[in-house]
């Protein structure tokens, strides 16, 4: 079961792209609600880059982010509703 930011910030850190391969999805998604208060913080591995940053916040309530691997250096945001 994943953490949720209900009582407090959710820190998680991607896996790298490159170990993930080419296409892999991730979807993030504040279910509970409590965005911008307790937000959610998806930071990269290593050199990785999330969309050409280094990080992305929710915070945002039900904000979410959808991520594909491009299997080498990064990931690229094929949506997002962060705040």
């Amino acid at each position: 079961m994943l953490p949720t930011p209900s009582s407090n910030q959710v820190d998680l850190t991607l896996p790298s792209a490159a170990t993930v391969g080419p296409g892999f999805l991730l979807y993030f998604n504040d279910f509970s609600g409590t965005g911008g208060t307790n937000d959610i913080v998806i930071t990269r591995d290593g050199t990785d880059t999330i969309g050409g940053a280094t990080s992305k916040t929710i915070s945002m309530p039900n904000g979410y982010l959808w991520l594909i691997s491009n299997g080498t250096n990064g990931w690229g945001v094929i949506s997002e509703l962060l705040s």
